[in-house]
């Protein structure tokens, strides 16, 4: 009985409902399957995606800005249907009945797509530049909305459960079929790339030169000749049992609890209630303690017990276990929402990136590369990297670290990066357009320009780069963070940050083109022609939202908690030794106060003249800017101590906040600096004309004030906190020079001030004020003084984290983890 058991998967069955026998179901082969599915997946939504730009700009005769939001609003829709997919999967249908039934949808869908671009009663009359082209009217469209929303829901069915259903063929208590798991993602990865590859080639060649609906029809025989293969192997593949509704599990867990928010928890967690199987149970654990409120047993609620069988109501007691299953989801949110503009950048390269490079030069000899086509660098950038980590990465990783790669949150944070760098390359490539489009007198985005589509590359080579490790990153971090009866919702819950950065997108276009309508001539930044619009300011503000949600993701990402127990530790989070750490160097390493103090009260005191004098402000205006700057940073304090002693320590709030001040500054610098950003100059003797500094001037000046308050509120919270951490207050030569240290922190304050007020006052008004605290002076100062606190990081002693203040709760760091991340940063 123990040799046969021994052949058989415990948590899995075969298609007749009997134990899965390890030699006949599971394994490569019914994965590769699987995948056939993807593959054709992507081919068809990819192959729509990323030349259905052109079609409705070129064909149904949309504006640039509609079609870019009708794209996005597609593919947003695609992958927030995967919850639902998600959904019917670990409920109703379950995975195998999932996959097969969505992609039959998604067959009719593009059948349908490929006759709404064929029959002539479906598209309006074409027009050869003329300026009376007609749109589509709202029959054409609506069958346009039919085919292009049945393939969505077929995509959210399908994206939900491929994945799923495909580790499902292998035993995570196996260590061979465990490792062949873990190899999967990257496969499964491979295979989507694969899919994306054929479908911005071969797919979008075949729709410019023969004719979109005979491309759309191969997309719908191939999904067709999927399923069949699919099917083939149905005796083959290993089902796992349906744990009932994820969905309806969490909401008896949160009513629960709001039932019981009035009661106190237990002293003792042994005794919240728990019928979990003990193979299956899931340890306590502190975090998010008010849904532990559900599982306290109250008067009444084992009262239904008959038998020993029976449960209680779910929805007023529930068990330790299914609270920690609803714990895991929670824990799951703050990466879940900083990855989301990910995929609002990602969604520019299937949108605005097409458009401009259908204005470009896009031959190569006698061969003309389609525009949608330039997406195969993109896919290229993803197998490339895939390949490298894969192969070179990967095995050098583990040789030194001495684990499999870069862990999910790693490749994560790395996919954030890239994709930001992606799009500040993208704004100077845009730069670069718009000035020949300007030059040649460019008036019709039908016209070619003189330039290159390859300046484009590097932004779809360093987003596919981003892609190649955030979606693997995010797969793998959800699949696995997860409980086993939620994973298919998890990976609908991760599929829906491409659903929100895809509406993220549209709904930036709208905004963007709304507020900036007025500006650049009455086109705005977004418009319908882009040879007269300013999308390379758009690029820039999605580059600088990605830098700022890059800066969240790391104040989220936890790689090591821990429970920290002595007083104080060292960067490692070792207890810290007396003689390598703490004592006066260390102390004056991070006085970084002297620097802050210097760009501060360089700014303030003589703020008002700069108002007054070059912005044309009145007195009052003037003043209150200056009261309200002072006020602000000051009161931002209160933010910076919560954050230090609940989320992040002092030493990563001064590092962290220091790099935000320093931003701040040398925006001033650029504020200050650039005539464009301030009103032209005038006499007051001679004219009462003076030109007051507009909206945008004024935007860019507050904002940079303010980004270097939110600087300084960081840093003057934790500076004297973190100074006194470097002494003992338990050995008596160290007390008595921390009671030194308070004397001298002062003083250095005031060195600060003293030197603003005099030298850099000075320069401001003699010299120009692009020179001081506002430009070249703060932030030259800044540098060193950031150096300090992170290089005496080896040698300063970092305080055990104690439990918040506000919250109570104790959340673990590991410094050392967070150096190599920040430096990502900086």
């Amino acid at each position: 009985m123990e040799g046969k058991m021994s052949w058989t998967v415990a948590d899995a069955v075969d298609y007749k409902g009997f134990p899965a026998d390890r030699s006949k179901t599971g394994g490569w082969m019914p994965a590769a399957l699987i995948l056939g599915i993807e593959i054709c997946e992507r081919l068809s939504t990819m192959g729509i995606a990323v030349n259905l730009v052109t079609y409705l700009g070129g064909t149904l005769h949309l504006p640039s800005s509609t079609s870019a939001n009708v794209v996005t609003d597609f593919m947003g829709t695609s992958f927030l249907l995967c919850l639902l997919g998600g959904f019917l999967a670990d409920t109703f249908l379950g995975r195998y009945k999932t996959i097969a039934i969505f992609s039959i949808i998604q067959t009719l869908g593009t059948g349908t797509l490929a006759l709404a671009t064929k029959l002539p009663q479906l598209r309006p009359p074409p027009c050869h530049g003329s300026h009376t082209c007609k749109q589509a009217n709202g029959f054409q469209m609506g069958i346009l909305y039919i085919a292009l929303y049945l393939i969505a829901l077929g995509t959210g069915g399908l994206k939900s459960s491929v994945s799923g259903f495909g580790t499902d063929q292998f035993d995570e208590k196996d260590e061979k079929e465990k490792a062949q798991m873990a190899y999967f993602f990257n496969r499964f990865f491979f295979f989507i790339s694969t899919g994306t590859l054929m479908a911005v080639t071969v797919l979008v060649y075949i729709q410019d030169e023969v004719g979109r609906s005979w491309a759309y029809g191969i997309c719908s025989v191939s999904m067709f000749v999927a399923v069949l293969i699919f099917l083939s192997g149905t005796k083959r593949y290993r089902y796992k049992k349906s744990l009932g509704s994820p969905i309806v599990q969490i909401f008896q867990v949160i009513v629960a609890a709001i039932n019981k928010r009035k009661m106190e928890l237990p002293y003792n967690v042994e005794l919240l209630y728990e019928d979990t199987p003990e193979t299956s149970r899931i340890h306590h654990t502190d975090r998010f303690r008010f849904l532990d409120k559900a599982a306290i047993v109250g008067e009444g609620d084992l009262e239904r017990n008959v038998g020993p069988a029976a449960a209680p109501n779910p929805w007023k007691l529930c068990p330790v276990t299914r609270v920690e299953e609803v714990k895991m989801m929670v824990a799951l949110l703050p990466i879940w929402a900083t990855t989301i503009l990910f995929w609002t950048t990602y969604a520019q390269m299937m949108t605005f990136s097409v458009e401009q490079a259908s204005t470009m030069e896009r031959s190569v000899g006698g061969f003309q590369i389609p525009a949608g086509s330039l997406t195969v660098f993109f896919v290229a950038a993803i197998l490339i990297t895939l390949a490298v980590y894969d192969r070179l990465i990967m095995p050098l990783w583990k040789k030194w670290k001495g684990k499999p790669g870069f862990s999910s949150l790693q490749r994560i944070a790395l996919g954030l990066a890239l994709s930001t760098m992606g799009m500040a390359s993208a704004a100077i490539a845009e730069v670069k357009r718009l000035e020949v489009a300007r030059a040649t007198g460019a008036s019709a985005t039908t016209e070619t320009l003189p330039v290159t589509v390859f300046i484009l590359i590097p932004q779809f080579f360093l987003v596919g780069a981003g892609e190649a490790f955030i979606y693997t990153g995010q797969l793998d971090f959800f699949i696995t963070q997860s409980p086993k009866g939620m994973k298919t919702m998890s990976t609908g819950l991760f599929l829906t940050t491409l659903s929100l950065g895809f509406f993220v997108s549209s709904l930036l276009v709208s905004v963007v083109k709304s507020v900036t309508g007025g500006s650049n001539g009455g086109q705005g930044w977004l418009a319908d022609n882009i040879n007269h619009g300013r999308l390379d300011c758009f690029y820039g503000l999605l580059a600088v939202l990605g830098v700022i949600n890059f800066a969240l993701y790391i104040l989220l990402m936890e790689e090591n908690q821990r429970q920290l127990v002595s007083d104080a530790i060292d960067y490692k989070g070792n207890p810290a030794d007396r003689t390598a750490s703490g004592g006066w160097v260390t102390a004056t390493l991070i006085l970084v106060e002297l620097s802050e103090r210097l760009s501060t009260m360089a700014i303030v005191l003589n703020l008002v003249t700069y108002l007054v004098g070059t912005m044309h402000l009145s007195s009052s205006t003037s003043s209150n800017i200056s009261t309200n700057l002072g006020g602000t940073s000051y009161m931002l304090c209160l933010l910076g101590g919560i954050l230090a002693d609940t989320f992040l320590t002092r030493y990563r709030t001064i590092a962290i906040f220091a790099v935000v001040n320093a931003m701040g500054t040398c925006l001033l610098a650029v504020s200050t600096g650039l005539p464009k950003l301030r009103p032209p100059p005038c006499n007051p003797a001679q004219s009462n004309e003076c030109v007051e500094a507009n909206s945008l001037q004024m935007g860019v000046y507050t904002f940079a004030l303010y980004l270097h308050g939110i600087g300084l509120g960081g840093i003057k919270s934790s500076v004297s906190g973190f100074g006194t951490d470097q002494f003992d207050k338990n050995d008596e030569k160290e007390n008595l020079q921390m009671a030194t240290f308070f004397n001298v922190f002062y003083l250095i304050i005031n060195i600060g001030t003293l030197l603003a007020v005099t030298v850099l006052v000075y320069i401001q008004d003699k010299v120009g004020r692009s020179w001081v605290s506002s430009r070249s002076v703060a932030p030259s100062t800044r540098s060193p003084a950031l150096s300090s606190p992170l290089g005496s990081s080896l040698a300063g002693l970092h305080g055990a984290h104690e439990p918040s203040p506000l919250t109570g709760d104790t959340v673990g760091w590991s410094p050392a983890s967070f150096n190599g991340a920040l430096s990502l940063v900086l």
